[in-house]
């Protein structure tokens, strides 16, 4: 979309608020596959229950996420759903990562793929939830395999 010379040219981040900004970045990166590709304290001068605010961004391929510890435990709601109610991410062979992610203990041992031929020429997926409460869906294109 061009506006006065300018182009909306795609998503830049995914914001999640943590409790615990090292468990995160144990999640993202040792469980998901993310790279840690920086990490800040902002503000340090400012106690405000917001900042210090505890800052880590993590990729993977297109996907970034933004991971934001605030000052105050008390600003981060788990399980609170807003308007975004999860976030998806694209895998390859969601059967082998169904079980990688059983294994580690990430997915429950009832955790079932679900399939949906019908949704864009057929998609299979299943949700976890992040350590923050953050639901995450893990979603394969291609219907079954």
């Amino acid at each position: 979309m061009a506006a006065a010379g300018g182009q909306i040219i795609g998503l830049a981040h995914i914001c999640i608020y943590t409790l615990d900004l090292e468990a995160s970045l144990g999640f993202y990166t040792g469980q998901l596959g993310f790279r840690n590709t920086y990490r800040t304290l902002m503000r340090p001068e400012v106690h405000d229950g917001f900042f210090p605010l505890q800052y880590a961004e993590v990729r993977l391929g297109g996907c970034v996420i933004e991971l934001l510890q605030p000052a105050d435990p008390a600003r981060v709601q788990p399980g609170r759903k807003g308007i975004i109610e999860h976030i998806a991410l694209e895998v390859k062979g969601i059967e082998a990562v169904l079980e990688r992610l059983k294994a580690s203990g990430l997915a429950g041992p009832n955790t079932e793929i679900l399939d949906l031929p019908d949704l864009f020429g057929g998609v299979r997926g299943f949700f976890i939830q992040g350590p923050s409460g953050e639901s995450i869906e893990l979603f394969e294109y291609g219907g079954k395999t």
